[in-house]
């Protein structure tokens, strides 16, 4: 295996490299357990997040647009990327290989913008004393329309032919893109929108974190006859504000990691290390993320969601 930088990625040259038997089967290992436990938890965190009478609306909507992007990198290493690596299917047919590859890569598209557009409407509603949020809320249709085209866009880009995506088996085991020009489509779609994405991410997540701590404070401040009620739509605010750090923070780690491994990967099992294993398991624990944070215990009886703000505490004069 030959590792090249090209336009900030990797390009894979096929060689006469020996294949290193155990380490081939411990990644098959990987890629069908963490595979199967993945798919399985992102299955539980939608029943979550369904279920959950609080987030509704639009909330609903993002959490679970990421949900699909979750269920797609596990389910696409486990449905095709393990049958492709044991049995080579892919060769058999490369036109669903690149169906399925495509799509597995595409999750990357479907996942930026619900991410970036669940912190901030959780920023409106929590700032200004949610003044500005039913303007933002009257938006939803262009969110709708932009992630739509976007997560479109990606996916008929790797669907022209030259640019398709694939499986690569061979010892690597990680899906990834065949000619320049899927690699020119890969650079735009995931390396220059993640540098996008996540800088404004976490512009609003610690906004997000700031405004939660004043709501902490203010609540204990303050003690009135509904506060259980506030305190529990309260807990749920705290809650998803967890769970959105937690999927910047693995969304920090995966990006960081590949990109110091351009410079620096060495052999097959590394690539693998960095290309699926990681995203695999940073994927899995966003789905743990999601169940224990969003995870209600007990049914709410009054009409409370994060769909539409509400006004928790108001300042004190």
């Amino acid at each position: 295996m030959n590792v090249e930088n090209s336009t900030s990625t990797i390009d894979f040259t096929p060689t006469e490299e020996p294949i290193d038997e155990l380490e081939n089967t411990l990644a098959l290992v990987e890629i069908g357990a963490v595979g199967f436990i993945g798919v399985v938890l992102g299955l539980a965190a939608v029943h979550v997040i369904r279920r959950n009478s609080m987030i509704k609306g639009i909330v609903e909507i993002y959490c679970l647009l990421d949900l699909a992007n979750l269920l797609l990198i596990n389910g696409g290493h486990l449905f095709w990327g393990l049958p492709c690596a044991l049995w080579g299917i892919n060769e058999s047919w490369p036109t669903l290989d690149y169906i399925f590859s495509a799509l597995t890569f595409t999750s990357v598209s479907l996942g930026f913008p619900p991410k970036l557009f669940l912190s901030i409407n959780r920023f409106f509603a929590l700032s200004f004393e949610g003044r500005f949020y039913n303007s933002l809320q009257r938006t939803h249709v262009a969110q709708y329309f932009f992630m739509l085209i976007y997560t479109l866009g990606t996916f008929s880009a790797y669907m022209i032919p030259g640019c398709g995506a694939t499986f690569v088996a061979d010892g690597l085991n990680i899906f990834y893109i065949e000619a320049s020009c899927g690699e020119r489509i890969m650079y735009f779609t995931q390396i220059i929108a993640s540098w996008i994405f996540l800088p404004v991410n976490v512009f609003f997540d610690l906004l997000i974190c700031i405004l939660m701590r004043r709501r902490l404070r203010l609540l204990h401040a303050k003690q009135n006859h509904d506060s259980r009620q506030k305190k529990e739509q309260l807990r749920m605010e705290m809650n998803l504000a967890l769970q959105i750090a937690v999927n910047l923070t693995t969304g920090l780690i995966l990006n960081v990691t590949i990109t110091i491994a351009e410079e620096s990967l060495w052999s097959s099992w590394a690539t693998f290390l960095c290309y699926t294993a990681l995203w695999q398991i940073c994927t899995l624990i966003n789905c743990i993320s999601y169940i224990v944070f969003l995870r209600e215990k007990e049914r709410s009886t009054g009409k409370l969601s994060i769909s539409m703000t509400t006004q928790i505490l108001k300042r004190q004069p």
